[in-house]
């Protein structure tokens, strides 16, 4: 199942903040810039804080965890600008959530009585909602890209590096001096020798997200990563991010395949499409856990 992303949108005023508090209480991680600033200054400054720093870093880590662990997550915003809005929830979609959309109304006699109202430690989302677009949008984006592209690079660069990144970690860790090879094909199944590639898988094989399902596998004796094959293994681990959906459509399917063959008890669904959409989504994640596994791991011996 899908994590949720909520995104509350309304004007000033309308309740939002009520909402959030009565509906999602429990169960989400709250990304809210004014909280983190009110646990650091308390009621002193205005906001934003002439140096937010402290609050910027915060949030960002905040936010990162979350994506990264497939919280749910609950935010505000104005909303007004459609384009924000958009650039937002594709992004969240693009890291495997699903996105629901909670607009707030009210009265604009109530809505001005409030906001005339309001006290020091009540502040509204017209101020953190810049905040809450970026952290959740850099935080999407280290998932869907597996890691940090260099920040010089924007627009069609940056995105042709974002793609890549996963296969340019691969050629780095089987390249010279590693094992003395020169060039770069697409792939390194292309290029290395089969112990050549079972040496490095040994070492892949510790990169993999612990935390998944998909490696439930292991206590029965059962190794996706031996029994698929060598082409499947790169594509995987090194492949663009835009090439993704193949590996993760069969380690899904290799995964549904021994659940039956095994009768393995993991189903916690009703509906048997629900569960085989379930596994379609944690391949998914594991295969962009692992790459940015790997990419980490490849910048941090470089």
């Amino acid at each position: 199942m899908k994590p949720e992303f909520v995104m509350i949108t309304g004007g000033v005023a309308v309740g939002k903040t009520t909402l959030r508090r009565t509906q999602f209480a429990s169960g989400y991680v709250v990304l809210d810039a004014a909280e983190i600033f009110l646990l650091l200054h308390g009621e002193k400054g205005p906001f934003p804080p002439k140096d937010d720093t402290e609050l910027v870093e915060i949030g960002q880590h905040l936010a990162d965890l979350a994506v990264r662990d497939r919280r749910n997550i609950v935010a505000e915003f104005i909303g007004e600008s459609l384009e924000k809005s958009r650039e937002l929830v594709l992004a969240m979609g693009e890291a495997g959530y699903g996105v629901r959309l909670s607009l707030v109304t009210c009265e604009t006699e109530s809505a001005l009585e409030r906001n005339l109202a309001r006290g020091p430690r009540d502040i509204s989302a017209f101020y953190t909602q810049d905040y809450h677009y970026r952290w959740l949008l850099n935080a999407a984006r280290a998932v869907t890209t597996g890691g940090s592209p260099n920040k010089t690079c924007d627009g069609k660069l940056k995105k042709f590096v974002d793609d890549l990144m996963p296969t340019l970690a691969g050629y780095f860790l089987c390249s010279e001096p590693a094992l003395g090879r020169t060039g770069y094909p697409s792939l390194p199944s292309l290029w290395l020798r089969d112990d050549e590639l079972e040496s490095v898988s040994a070492e892949l094989n510790n990169l993999m997200p612990s935390d998944s399902m998909i490696l439930s596998l292991w206590d029965w004796d059962l190794h996706f990563e031996v029994e698929l094959s060598n082409d499947w293994y790169c594509a995987a681990a090194f492949g663009p991010q835009s090439q993704i959906e193949d590996p993760a459509e069969q380690l899904a399917e290799y995964f549904l395949q021994k659940v039956d063959e095994y009768d393995i008890d993991c189903n916690q669904f009703e509906d048997p499409d629900a569960f085989r959409d379930f596994i379609r989504d944690e391949a998914r994640s594991f295969i962009l856990k692992w790459r940015q596994n790997i990419v980490a791991h490849a910048a941090g011996i470089a």
